[in-house]
């Protein structure tokens, strides 16, 4: 690949995209223009947010893990830094003690996900050059979980929870993601290209082997560059 695309001409044409589309969206039909908040890259923050597409997105985290022999599943969940266009049906505003930090009792959003595909997915700094780690899982139906009141998706990975959970530890993958319904796998890819970034992806036909294989290459692709250039 040539020179990658600077981060100021993806800016533009990001924003470019932004005032386009500039028109009163709303994601889920909840609220008006959410904002995919992407922690220490603020020029993206309020544009690459999967504007008119169908589907949402949020910051989430991994929370805990459901490890029933044969149905292990993941629980992603956040208290504050949600999105609702992930929700499943109209979220609930709630008062609720916070428990650390000394701080009055928040507001927070509740609600469940949408089931169905979706992706989960971070973004590492490895010093040299940026990641991307990108799950494909399925969102799932759940009990009643009265003693977590907040923002809540379970999901099963793929291809299974073992290989998914190991390959995303090989892989560096962070514990805050996000979680999205509205972007595909493609849609990173070709956005991982223009930008010179690695992305790994771990769907139904990851093998571990060749799965630490494919990260050995990247490594020696991505080998003294900064901007992704191989």
């Amino acid at each position: 690949m040539g020179n990658a695309v600077s981060l100021v001409q993806l800016e533009a044409h990001i924003n470019a995209l932004g005032n386009a589309l500039e028109s009163g969206h709303t994601l889920g039909g909840i609220l008006p223009k959410p904002r995919l908040q992407l922690h220490g890259v603020h020029p993206l923050n309020e544009d690459l947010r999967g504007v008119a597409l169908e589907g949402g997105i949020s910051f989430v985290e991994d929370y805990t893990y459901h490890l029933e022999p044969g149905k292990h599943q993941v629980l992603g969940s956040h208290m504050l830094e949600v999105c609702p266009s992930i929700a499943a049906s109209k979220p609930r505003l709630e008062v609720h003690p916070l428990g650390i930090g000394g701080k009055e009792d928040p507001v927070r959003l509740v609600f469940d996900a949408t089931l169905g595909p979706a992706l989960n997915v971070c973004l590492l700094d490895l010093g040299h050059r940026f990641r991307f780690v990108l799950n494909e899982v399925t969102a799932v139906a759940h009990p009643a979980l009265p003693q977590l009141p907040v923002a809540r998706a379970v999901w099963e990975c793929q291809p299974d929870f073992k290989t998914a959970c190991a390959a995303w530890i090989y892989a560096g993958g962070a514990h805050h993601t996000v979680y999205s319904y509205a972007v595909t796998t493609e849609m990173l890819e070709d956005f991982a290209e223009i930008a010179g970034v690695e992305l790994v992806v771990i769907d139904s036909s990851t093998r571990l082997r060749s799965f630490r294989s494919e990260l050995r290459r990247d490594e020696m692709a991505f080998r003294g560059t900064s901007s992704g250039e191989y």
